[in-house]
């Protein structure tokens, strides 16, 4: 498989005025600022990770954890 790229052109500014509604965050101007500072760190670190060559044969499908030992439907 071959490695995932993500967009350069990532707007978190815009991001974050579109999201912050849908999860009912009203943000001031300096909160989103300091806010934007960290999805772009994010996104640079997500750029790197997503460099990264998968194996197809390494994949294994997880397992389902159930608390308390109880049988997934």
């Amino acid at each position: 498989m071959p490695p995932a790229k993500l967009p350069d052109d990532f707007d978190a500014e815009l991001y974050i005025d579109l999201m912050s509604p849908v999860v009912g965050l009203d943000l001031d101007d300096e909160t989103k600022r300091e806010v934007a500072k960290l999805l772009k760190i994010a996104h640079s670190m997500a750029s790197v990770v997503y460099q990264a060559p998968l194996d197809d044969n390494l994949f294994d499908i997880a397992g389902v954890f159930t608390p308390g030992g109880r049988k997934h439907d």
